[in-house]
């Protein structure tokens, strides 16, 4: 697993595994009771999970980045 941070955009990137280029077959935005993206999840053609893309990430993952 590999987590990156992109400090313009306040957004983290987890990746649970190596992935190319077109690898993602599907991205679901995943939101909150109120309405709002949260995250993202990137999916394989298979189903597989590829990675979580955290928006808004210096709050939902305090500590854990610099933000």
């Amino acid at each position: 697993m590999d987590l990156t941070y992109d400090p313009s955009a306040n957004a983290a990137y987890l990746a649970l595994g190596p992935r190319a280029e077109g690898d993602v077959a599907e991205s679901i935005p995943v939101t909150s009771r109120a309405g709002d993206v949260g995250l993202v999840v990137d999916l394989a053609s298979d189903g597989r999970v590829l990675g979580i893309e955290f928006l808004d990430a210096s709050r939902q993952l305090p500590g854990c980045i610099e933000g």
